[in-house]
């Protein structure tokens, strides 16, 4: 099956735990995997390289006119020739920038949506952003809201919270699987066999319980203790916070 499996998020709603645990489960291997490792089992959308590589090295990454041209480009030439899914991270909304799809709906073949309390994502997103709790929460209500392209990363847009869930879920298909954080957190069992199923990966009970555990937010903030990660903003004490519900209370 050819074409792209898309794991969409708003920012700090579960994304990096989502594919955490399915580099686990794929890797089958006793110890938890790098984040490294991670990252290449499921790479970002936004990843300034598949452009450089495509274009040349003289291709501007920040841009913004130039990649929105290119996107659909150059998610097209990621499934080129390739008989599985490849999946990809995105934080951005399903919609248009300049005219142009952000996502290119041609060659996606399916998507998993991860949706997390405002409420929750305010709290975590505000030291990670480095805001106040008042700015991350005019920053989750901007409709224009867009990350600024440079670097490793092109840009994304996420737009404002509601339009970024909206765009996902406003439509059920069997090709989009929408799974809520706090369920996860509740019955990690039952959410993420239903994710396991939904890919349509073979894996046992007790391969999926392991890929759990690997990716458990202890697992993941023991990980980053030991090796870092590159995800992690400069200022940010950690990207790993405390993954709980109910923290904005």
């Amino acid at each position: 099956m050819q074409g792209i499996i898309w794991l969409a998020s708003y920012p700090k709603s579960g994304n990096t735990w989502l594919r955490a645990f399915l580099a686990n489960l794929f890797s089958g291997e006793a110890d938890p995997v790098s984040f490294e490792r991670m990252s290449n089992f499921i790479p970002s959308e936004a990843l300034s390289a598949w452009y450089l590589d495509m274009f040349g090295k003289d291709f501007d990454v920040t841009n913004d006119r130039a990649v929105t041209r290119n996107r659909a480009k150059v998610q097209a030439r990621l499934t080129a020739g390739r008989e599985i899914p490849v999946f990809l991270k995105t934080h951005s909304y399903l919609g248009q920038e300049r005219g142009h799809n952000i996502i290119n709906l041609n060659v996606t073949i399916g998507a998993v949506y991860i949706v997390r309390n405002p409420l929750d994502v305010v709290v975590s997103a505000a030291p990670h952003f480095n805001l106040t709790l008042d700015q991350t929460i005019e920053l989750m209500a901007d409709k224009d809201m867009k990350s600024q392209g440079g670097g490793k990363l092109v840009f994304e847009k996420p737009a404002d919270w509601s339009t970024n869930v909206r765009s996902w879920t406003k439509r059920s298909h069997p090709s989009l699987l929408v799974l809520k954080y706090e369920d996860l957190l509740q019955d990690p069992k039952t959410h993420f066999t239903k994710l396991t199923r939904f890919i349509q990966l073979n894996k046992s009970e007790k391969e999926i319980k392991r890929a759990i555990e690997n990716s458990s937010f202890k697992s993941l903030q023991t990980l980053e203790q030991k090796d870092g990660f590159s995800e992690r903003p400069e200022h940010a004490k950690s990207f790993f916070r405390k993954g709980e519900t109910e923290q904005w209370r």
